[in-house]
């Protein structure tokens, strides 16, 4: 999972709409270089600018200190939780 697209999108609409004290954090297997064109562009349209985030990798301690993770896609060997 690249982490350039949906992912970001559902973080930045999650944390658009969050109460306080709540925040999501997207991440993928292997992170492209930048967010796409389409989905920083789709969420302009909503009124929310993404272009200042950057795909990131999965970190370890950001799993361990999670309250609670949504997989989409396909999910890694190698790292914790289900494989389908």
């Amino acid at each position: 999972m690249d982490n350039s697209s949906r992912s970001q999108m559902a973080e930045a609409l999650f944390n658009h709409q969050a109460l306080a004290g709540y925040r999501a954090i997207s991440a993928g297997t292997e992170p492209a270089p930048r967010v796409s064109s389409g989905a920083v562009q789709a969420m302009a349209e909503l009124g929310i600018d993404i272009g200042g985030q950057c795909p990131k990798p999965i970190a370890q301690d950001t799993v361990e200190e999670a309250f609670r993770i949504i997989i989409h896609g396909l999910w890694s060997r190698g790292m914790p939780g289900p494989n389908p």
